[in-house]
């Protein structure tokens, strides 16, 4: 079981650690069972006096369990950046949701790295004549966009931003998307 005291001495041992702290791993449920016990007696409390202070405990806690958050996502950010450089990481502080978070930074910063560098430094794919553009295994289509149209990532991996009348060249599959939504149309 945890209490606001017990909260505030992990958030400063937080604070003054580069590295994670070691928490149990049942600690945001055992956070939300000591909220939901402070809102049951809440309910019951009859003096004024008294429901201020438990709604200032509640607060309280509950600002202090974000700021302890937030000290670990930053922490664990830095993990997943230093784990794509291919350093060792130990995850063996964190509780099992923020190992899902961790993974899932990793593999999204992967995926950013991955477009946005060889966007940035790849040779481009030089296209000898229209059967090697619209070969087999990658057609692509020719279109006019009809209405801007929000950033996405193609089915290439490449990012797109569309204004209207651009003139575009993208993959069959997502260009029989945007012209079914009436965003683009073949030309």
């Amino acid at each position: 079981m945890v209490n606001l005291s017990e909260l505030r001495n992990t958030l400063r041992r937080e604070r003054n650690s580069e590295e994670l702290v070691d928490l149990q791993e049942d600690f945001y449920f055992n956070v939300r069972t000591y909220l939901d016990e402070l809102r049951e007696e809440l309910e019951k409390e009859e003096t004024e006096e008294a429901e201020l202070m438990l709604r200032d405990e509640i607060e309280s806690t509950k600002n202090v369990v974000k700021n302890i958050f937030v000290q670990r996502i930053g922490k664990i950010i830095r993990l997943a950046s230093l784990h794509l450089e291919g350093l060792d990481v130990e995850t063996d502080s964190m509780v099992e949701q923020e190992k899902e978070l961790f993974e899932n930074i990793r593999d999204d910063i992967e995926k950013g790295k991955k477009i946005i560098l060889e966007d940035a430094i790849s040779e481009p794919e030089k296209v000898d004549s229209e059967e090697n553009f619209n070969n087999s295994k990658n057609p692509f289509i020719v279109a006019r966009v009809k209405k801007d149209f929000p950033k996405f990532v193609a089915s290439n991996d490449r990012i797109h931003h569309f204004e209207e009348e651009d003139i575009v060249c993208l993959p069959k599959k997502d260009s029989e998307i945007l012209i079914k939504r009436n965003v683009i149309e073949e030309i």
